[in-house]
């Protein structure tokens, strides 16, 4: 408490151990995770040295000390003659991250509040004088004089170096910041910084650090910030989803998901016998599951988690690149919705990737019709629209890969398109409107139905909450035939052959649903709540 180190004397400080780091892994980042003043001093580093690979994760930056509600203080601190400043009370709240409330204000009313709160504090900080310590140096006027003074200087500093920050940026804004204007901080900050990423979290104060359901390695990773060399790259650089973070996303987001949907899968064994469950699906080799996409990918939460907690298989997905990506376009969704993806180990849809993802060993999901199923318009649900290229069924016999089709339905029952890609081509300002804007073009390539998949929202109403329904087909065994994938022909008959058994799938599940006496939301819940959720309440007869 006694050190007095000057703000530059820190930058320069942390300057000397991240140059020394530099020298010691020349082709690996540095990262270096600042807390308000800390957060302004990563900045200060980082602009100094634009040459140095860096990663930024700030959380609550003190740059938005100007704009702060503790500005106030520092004149008013430093007119008291009182050795011991009244408003400790404040300033030991915002220690601990739970300060008192102070209010919004205009012009020059805040010091008058300041003011009144100090003298009707008076009485209560009498009673405490006795019971605190012999050294309260931390409660001085001097000592907090010096610290507010000390968000003054990083905040000048790091702001008048901002637009030379080279580095990657991630901001971790609290929405309950009572001390600083975190989230306003971090929208201020991406316009300023190229590529400046942010992440919001609504229910945490000022110590984000300290909250007990914050963990700073799943945020970093689920964001795509950590990389282990110079280049970031999903494939290699990502660390498998541990029991802890599936068990934490999955109450928070997944399970909501289950107990509405209710789905139910069905698998297929060699002898062509359909059973429920997932008792068919082979895990002695990686396996590429190929299948319908439904609408908004209504299917995927409830598919990666079954095989997650009944096969101990995560299936690494290929997403559109706008979902997942480091990219933020114009009219993009929030980035932070696809932070759950990339922590399930999802990459952009690229040959390149699938590729890796089969090399390297991975169960892998693939959607070959895409945006353009994802999205489909009206009288299309459970329609393919696949390309006429066979690669990934190429790729997959080059690797050894057991391929599984299978078919998903349950969103006719969920959603009415009122307005599809068709209708709003016919009205151009709600097409704009609806379009995401400079996003990467994908399968620029492509021909026909398949290339017509702009990033463009229908319009839909609610219709219900049906049931969702998995059908796996026979497992298709490509061990052992390497030497075939260079014979185009069967590998075209192949590609055609897992094409027919997800349209199988489909069929097989649309002529069984009817069958289901709990297919409808009311008698599902009703079943399924006298069972205290602890039993599924039953479907068809294979």
């Amino acid at each position: 408490m006694h050190d007095r180190t000057s703000y530059i004397g820190l930058v320069k400080l942390v300057e000397e151990v991240v140059l020394e780091e530099t020298k010691l892994r020349p082709s690996a980042p540095i990262y270096l995770v600042g807390d308000s003043i800390g957060s302004a001093l990563a900045l200060s580093v980082a602009a100094r040295n634009p040459e140095v690979d860096l990663i930024l994760i700030l959380a609550n930056p003190a740059t938005s000390f100007p704009n702060s509600r503790l500005q106030p203080l520092v004149p008013l601190l430093g007119s008291l003659a009182s050795d011991l400043f009244i408003a400790v009370p404040h300033i030991l709240n915002f220690t601990l991250g739970n300060p008192l409330s102070l209010p919004q204000t205009k012009g020059g009313d805040s010091n008058s509040w300041l003011l009144e709160q100090a003298e009707l504090l008076r009485t209560s900080l009498m009673t405490l004088l006795p019971i605190l310590p012999d050294k309260a140096d931390v409660f001085r006027r001097d000592t907090l004089l010096w610290r507010l003074k000390m968000l003054q200087t990083s905040a000048l500093d790091a702001n008048s170096r901002l637009r030379n920050v080279k580095a990657e940026v991630l901001i971790l804004a609290s929405g309950k910041d009572h001390m600083l204007p975190s989230s306003d901080e971090a929208n201020r900050l991406k316009m300023i910084i190229s590529g400046c990423r942010a992440r919001h979290f609504k229910d945490s104060d000022h110590t984000l650090f300290l909250d007990g359901s914050f963990d700073l390695a799943t945020v970093v990773r689920a964001a795509g910030s950590y990389r282990r060399l110079h280049r970031y790259e999903p494939v290699h650089d990502y660390v498998q989803l541990t029991k802890q973070e599936f068990e934490h996303y999955y109450e928070n987001n997944l399970k909501w998901n289950r107990q509405l949907y209710s789905p139910v899968y069905f698998s297929t064994a060699e002898n062509g016998e359909v059973v429920q469950g997932l008792s068919n699906i082979p895990t002695d080799r990686p396996v590429l599951l190929v299948g319908n996409h439904m609408f908004l990918g209504l299917e995927l939460g409830c598919l990666v988690s079954e095989f997650f907690t009944q096969k101990n298989l995560l299936l690494r997905g290929l997403a559109h690149p706008v979902m997942i990506g480091k990219y933020e376009g114009e009219r993009q969704p929030d980035p932070s919705t696809g932070d759950g993806a990339r922590l399930f180990g999802a990459v952009p849809v690229s040959g390149k990737y699938l590729f890796q993802l089969m090399q390297h060993g991975h169960s892998t999901l693939l959607y070959p019709g895409g945006v353009r199923e994802a999205l489909h318009r009206k009288e299309e649900a459970y329609k393919l629209f696949w390309p006429e290229q066979s690669e990934f069924v190429r790729m997959a016999v080059r690797h050894g890969v057991t391929i599984i089709p299978f078919g998903s339905i349950g969103e006719d029952e969920t959603f009415n398109i009122l307005l599809d890609l068709d209708d709003l081509r016919r009205v151009p300002f709600l097409m704009n409107m609806l379009t995401a804007k400079g996003i990467p073009q994908l399968r620029e390539n492509a021909v026909g139905e398949i290339a017509d998949q702009p990033l463009t929202l229908p319009i839909v109403v609610p219709k219900g909450i049906g049931r969702i329904y998995f059908h796996f087909q026979k497992p298709i065994i490509t061990a052992g035939q390497e030497e075939e994938f260079r014979d185009k022909k069967k590998m075209d008959a192949l590609y055609l052959h897992v094409k027919s058994e997800v349209e199988n799938a489909l069929q097989y599940l649309q002529k069984k649903r009817p069958e289901d006496p709990y297919r409808d939301l009311l008698p599902r819940l009703l079943y399924e709540s006298s069972w205290g959720q602890q039993r599924q309440a039953p479907t068809f007869k294979p």
